[in-house]
């Protein structure tokens, strides 16, 4: 049984039958083929940010994750403006501004900046100009002549070879951004190929609680729990992550398709080979 294991409907299932009804639930929607290649693009996410602009781009949009921002700011890759106006995320250009820059530059230089309402001192344009410069500020130190991010990955991957590590690493992170949490910061790390990441958002706590693979909805148990879980089945955190929340969500963005969740079909299956 896995450590902080509950008492859900796969509490005391062996996780490697749990995870081939996930893989199976996933291959019956998009097919056996896809659902490799699924895994496989987690395995190579980190060949698309080689870069440090890329690392700092991904923990830009990772940052509008927060609740009502999308909404208000709208997201980075849909709006060309903003890429602009972020200097296409060029360190040697944005690593001396503070938040007032950032601030100015979004809401003077975007369409929906210009448009905002704001009228509040802490308007989430304010709150997100607070994100990026802190995110500016970290990314810094990471800088080398060659505009690589194999400083970056070093310092990541020396500190997350153990789940407390890792966990300890995006709270250590998180510390020093503001509005940008733990979670957000695991989704940074994730969503830029550290393998060892996961992002306990909403449907992973949903999928681990009810199938007792966590004892609890905490962030830091989830995310101990599917480090755990990943290593009974021989899989990376990130790429479970990815198949319970495509199972979660249904949204296969990856192949521009999207299903209703299956997280009641996942649980229904766990159910039956139990019985």
């Amino acid at each position: 049984m896995l450590d902080g294991e509950g008492t859900g409907l796969g509490g005391l299932m062996n996780p490697v039958d749990i995870w081939r009804i996930a893989l199976k639930l996933v291959g019956n929607t998009v097919g056996a083929e896809r659902t490799n290649e699924i895994l496989l693009m987690v395995e190579r996410i980190q060949e698309g940010h080689q870069s440090l602009s890329k690392i700092y781009e991904r923990f830009c949009v990772s940052a509008q994750n927060r609740t009502m921002l999308p909404g208000v700011i709208g997201w980075i890759e849909e709006n060309p403006d903003m890429r602009t106006a972020l200097a296409n995320f060029d360190l040697s250009v944005t690593g001396d501004w503070n938040e007032g820059k950032f601030y100015m530059t979004l809401t003077r230089e975007t369409a929906r900046g210009r448009r905002a309402d704001l009228s509040r001192p802490n308007n989430l344009w304010r709150q997100f100009s607070r994100s990026l410069a802190d995110i500016t500020q970290f990314l810094k130190q990471f800088e080398h002549v060659d505009g690589s991010a194999d400083r970056f990955r070093k310092h990541v991957l020396e500190n997350s070879r153990t789940k407390e590590t890792a966990w300890a690493l995006a709270v250590s992170i998180s510390d020093g951004i503001r509005g940008m949490g733990p979670t957000l910061v695991c989704d940074a790390l994730k969503e830029t190929g550290s393998t060892n990441f996961s992002k306990p958002d909403t449907h992973i706590k949903d999928i681990f609680k009810t199938l007792g693979l966590s004892n609890s909805s905490d962030d830091e148990n989830v995310f101990y729990a599917l480090w755990d879980f990943a290593a009974e089945v021989g899989a990376s955190p990130s790429q479970v992550d990815k198949i319970f929340w495509l199972i979660g969500s249904g949204k296969f963005y990856m192949f521009k398709e999207t299903y209703p969740s299956m997280k009641q079909k996942l649980f229904s299956m766990v159910g039956q080979t139990q019985a």
